[in-house]
């Protein structure tokens, strides 16, 4: 965006894949890392679990004309009892992060950064809910949920 509520698009320059599926394994990555989890992997893997993870991206998008450029990502997360369908928690994360150049190469380094800030955000978030999760769920104490997001 050059101007406000206008998009363009860059003339010599496309993505490689979308964004909510370039996002996938980085998700798994990042929520992977924690101990809150046995396992965490994607919706084609077959795996169930206690939760699964709904997410989708609200908006990623690279502002310009505006002093220095910058990118703003959001996501929202959702949290289901994999059982059930219900959801236990959702959220929305939001970001913006200022570019060092107000061109593509810039917006892809601001946008990994923005993005980066979102899955820290998301992966606490997920631990917590597993807290709740399992304090709602006493009658099986031991069970620590699988998680599997999804775009």
């Amino acid at each position: 965006m050059r101007v406000a509520y206008r998009l363009e698009h860059f003339a010599h320059s496309e993505w490689v894949d979308t964004p909510a599926h370039m996002l996938v394994p980085l998700m798994v990555a990042s929520i992977g890392a924690s101990a809150r989890f046995r396992a965490v992997a994607t919706q084609m893997s077959g795996i169930t679990g206690g939760l699964r993870l709904s997410t989708g991206v609200l908006r990623l998008q690279q502002e310009f004309g505006i002093g220095p450029g910058r990118v703003h990502f959001t996501l929202r997360a959702a949290l289901l009892d994999d059982t059930s369908g219900a959801v236990v928690s959702w959220r929305e994360f939001d970001q913006r992060a200022t570019s060092e150049t107000e061109d593509p190469y810039g917006g892809v380094t601001t946008a990994n950064r923005a993005v980066e800030a979102v899955l820290d955000e998301l992966s606490g978030y997920c631990d917590q809910a597993v807290v709740e999760w399992q304090a709602a769920h006493p009658a099986n104490p031991e069970v620590t949920p699988r998680a599997r997001p999804r775009p």
